[in-house]
């Protein structure tokens, strides 16, 4: 395993770097719809959780590491599923109010839930830090 620090350090200089090329390129703001238009993948949000798993993979254990690809992957399951069935249901009527279902899902997952950001891969970290691998000091 690698010092965390430095490898925190060279993914958040790469994604830096990696910014300032798609910028300077003209991809920073290149969409990719997904699920009729409601995911959209942009190619920061897809460097960004690639450099973040590789980045997981050389500062926690492989068990560690293994448990958080299976709930990484089962959350972003959970999230295409939930779309998939936002865009089938639609628009329901509750007490006379009309309730996108689509569009409520899209939003909490663009606006609550960061998991296009490196925000997940720091927070797991650091659990994994603080309960796993930190020695108790006497």
């Amino acid at each position: 395993m690698k010092k965390a620090i430095t490898v925190l350090i060279i993914y958040l200089i790469s994604l830096l770097l990696f910014s300032l090329i798609l910028s300077v390129l003209g991809l920073g703001k290149l969409e990719i719809p997904v699920m009729n238009h409601k995911l959209l993948l942009t190619p920061m949000m897809l460097i960004s959780i690639a450099g973040g798993i590789f980045a997981l993979k050389l500062t926690v254990p492989f068990g560690s590491f293994r448990i958080f690809l299976i709930f990484f992957c089962a959350i972003w399951s959970l999230r295409l599923l939930l779309l998939f069935i936002g865009n089938y249901i639609g628009q329901i009527t509750i007490f006379n109010k009309h309730i996108n279902v689509d569009f409520v899902i899209a939003n909490y997952y663009s606006n609550v839930s960061r998991l296009d950001t490196p925000l997940p891969f720091i927070i797991y970290w650091l659990v994994n830090y603080f309960f796993f691998t930190r020695k108790e000091i006497k």
